[in-house]
């Protein structure tokens, strides 16, 4: 089954490429909405510094540290940004997750199509999320902190803050993706309603142990593509060599994303399918019953009786 849905999205990819297209570009402009202003504010506040070139040959983080220390005004612009940039992401990806199932499934529509059907439940079932996400938050904190209080020594502290408390938060935060992932899934193919979805997305991935391993297989490259634009600048410098191999790099995430939500769609369809067969298997005895045990026609009474045909002895 994750073999059979791994192939249906990579068919998916190549059948609608501009899907692809369609999230490089809406990435790239939520990327320029956060790193222009950013950018024009450490710009006015090097002006005439000389430091503007260094922070154009790539990011040093000493230097970006005393130019806020420098000017403390400067954490304002981000911090307004954030305010209202983080709902805007929250909310595109959750539209995108409805969109890409609507328009990948066996008999899918427009991708602005699915938005506009089912966005805002889309948006509600991510919203619901949230609880799951601040519980993992939590547990990672507490574990974290037992951990520094059983190891106490600089090796032990290093080994609970910087290996198993991110790795035990990366995990759980996967796990909660995969469930949102199905969820909104089902608002599309089923119409769930957000709660029900919700409900359904908790339990898919344990009922069904081939979708965590069809995430796995996805979660892999989706990990190096979103570290390669970083590894090629601090391999390669800042270029505009490197910025158009990043560029390339970011398409190949986009498509990683169609691809990826095209695989969920086909094997919550799969599943879907089988239940309704098997459903139908368990309901065909009992109509056959029921029908075994209806009476004949001419044996009927009442006002539902039906006439009899047979021909009158003379």
């Amino acid at each position: 089954m994750v073999a059979s849905a791994f192939s249906a999205g990579l068919r998916g990819l190549r059948a609608r490429p501009g899907l692809a297209v369609l999230l490089f570009l809406a990435n790239l402009a939520l990327a320029a909405l956060m790193a222009t202003p950013i950018a024009s504010v450490l710009q006015s506040a090097t002006q005439g510094t000389g430091f503007d070139t260094d922070l154009a040959d790539g990011l040093d983080v000493g230097l970006v540290v005393d130019i806020i220390r420098d000017h403390p005004t400067l954490l304002s612009t981000p911090i307004a940004l954030l305010g209202w940039l983080i709902p805007l992401l929250f909310a595109w990806n959750a539209v995108v997750g409805v969109g890409l199932a609507h328009a990948l499934r066996r008999d899918g529509g427009g991708f602005w199509e699915g938005v506009g059907r089912f966005g805002l439940r889309g948006i509600v079932v991510s919203l619901v999320f949230l609880g799951p996400a601040l519980v993992s938050t939590v547990v990672v904190g507490a574990v974290a902190v037992v951990l520094v209080l059983l190891f106490s020594g600089e090796v032990g502290v290093f080994w609970s803050t910087a290996v198993v408390a991110p790795t035990l938060m990366i995990s759980l935060l996967a796990i909660i993706d995969c469930m949102n992932d199905y969820a909104r899934i089902a608002v599309v193919v089923e119409g769930r309603p957000p709660l029900s979805a919700f409900l359904e997305g908790l339990a898919f991935p344990f009922r069904h142990g081939a979708s965590s391993r069809l995430y796995v297989l996805w979660f892999a490259p989706a990990i190096l593509l979103w570290l390669l634009p970083t590894v090629l600048e601090l391999w390669l410098g800042a270029s505009i060599v490197v910025f158009l191999l990043q560029q390339v790099v970011l398409f190949g995430r986009s498509a990683t994303t169609v691809a990826w939500y095209g695989s969920e769609t086909a094997l919550y369809e799969t599943v879907a399918e089988r239940k309704a067969t098997a459903l139908r298997e368990l309901e065909a005895p009992l109509k056959a019953a029921d029908t075994a045990a209806a009476p004949p026609p001419e044996e009927m009474e009442g006002p539902d009786a039906v006439p009899s045909v047979r021909p009158q002895a003379s």
